[in-house]
């Protein structure tokens, strides 16, 4: 048995069950927000189990925008402020202390 090859002769590097289980959470993610229906759902994860490179996997996932939708909720958390110590500390502003 070789190595699977791509259409420029480099070779594919295969899924792994975890990566695959990785994707499923993704897809479920994506039908419990709304962005995929139940059948768009089944179909998508139909071919997940049956893909074997990782290649296979990324388009499953390309419109669901879910690298991006994480980004920008992480640059809407909370700004964090550095403590007296140097150390992370989160500020909170009551409705007496908020800076005017």
């Amino acid at each position: 048995m070789s190595p699977m090859a791509g259409d420029g002769g480099e070779v594919r590097l295969r899924a792994s069950d975890a990566d695959r289980e990785r994707v499923a959470g993704l897809l479920g993610k994506a039908m419990a927000d709304g962005r995929l229906t139940v059948d768009e759902h089944r179909e998508r994860i139909g071919i997940l189990y049956a893909t074997r490179t990782l290649d296979e996997l990324t388009p499953l996932t390309a419109d669901l925008g879910t690298a991006r939708r994480d980004v920008e909720r992480q640059r809407s958390a909370a700004p964090v402020e550095r403590g007296p110590t140097g150390g992370d500390s989160l500020l909170v502003h009551g409705p007496a202390d908020r800076p005017r």
